[in-house]
């Protein structure tokens, strides 16, 4: 599953608290995978990271500081239930936000929006092609699929109105939830995606007269 996007929401405000930060992106990932964490600035860009137990209070853990050979290899980060990691990014001097690293077992996954989304195979892929494409690249992709304009205009509509894209058709948190959801890995998503040609969609009204 890719990370999830929170809205406002009493974990979004807990986290937000608990680690300081002002801004508004925070995503959360689940995951069990032992790694080494690596914090050193490169090309404008780095993530800083802290770790937290169940009481909200500071884990000591060890950040390679220095890219090898000129700082020391350190123990990789092991997850556990009883802890989360942090990750504040910055890509190219932009603050990318918080990103969230959780065992699968932490009480805080309970907190997360994971169900599976109520939504037509149409409607996700324009919004699989929103989250994952550039606005000029889109219509190509849509075009590719057999959609028409005012199809795709008829969907974006739809997906404005689920609060999953903004009135620009930029995609919101919750959209992005729905793409992470989902899906069960991001090859999933890029399998859904690639050669996709529209549903067809029976108009009960048309089909009576």
């Amino acid at each position: 599953m890719e990370a999830i996007w929170l809205n406002k929401s009493p974990l979004f405000d807990k986290l937000k608290s608990l680690t300081g930060y002002s801004g508004t992106n925070i995503r959360v990932s689940i995951s069990d995978t032992p790694r080494t964490l690596r914090s050193c600035w490169d090309s404008g860009s780095r993530t800083n990271f802290s770790c937290y137990d169940m009481e909200g209070e500071l884990v000591a853990i060890d950040v390679q500081t220095a890219p090898e050979p000129f700082g020391k290899a350190v123990p990789p980060y092991i997850p556990s239930p009883d802890k989360f990691l942090v990750e504040h990014i910055t890509f190219n001097g932009k603050d990318l936000g918080l990103h969230i690293s959780l065992h699968p077992d932490h009480f805080l996954t309970k907190m997360l929006p994971i169900e599976k989304p109520d939504i037509s195979k149409n409607e996700l892929f324009v919004l699989v092609t929103i989250c994952s494409l550039k606005s000029f690249a889109r219509n190509d992709k849509y075009r590719e699929a057999g959609f028409k304009t005012a199809e795709i205009d008829k969907l974006k509509e739809i997906l404005f109105q689920r609060g999953f894209i903004n009135k620009a058709g930029a995609i919101t948190p919750a959209g992005r939830n729905v793409v992470a959801t989902a899906f069960d890995s991001h090859c999933d998503r890029s399998t859904f995606s690639y050669g996709f040609k529209k549903e067809s969609v029976i108009d009960a009204i048309a089909e009576a007269i």
